[in-house]
């Protein structure tokens, strides 16, 4: 799915599966890497990052 989808966008996609425990564990120790997820993820299926 990550190769579809990499070839269909054009660029390296990575797939991440997150809960909202792996979400709030994000914000916590990794804050840069979690607000970049804010801005440039997408969500396939699911609640929204932004609704978190």
């Amino acid at each position: 799915m990550e190769r579809e989808l990499s070839e269909e966008a054009g660029v390296e996609t990575h797939i991440l599966i997150l809960t909202s425990k792996r979400l709030s564990d994000l914000r916590e120790t990794d804050t840069p890497f979690y607000l970049r997820l804010l801005r440039t993820g997408y969500t396939l299926k699911g609640e929204s990052i932004e609704e978190y």
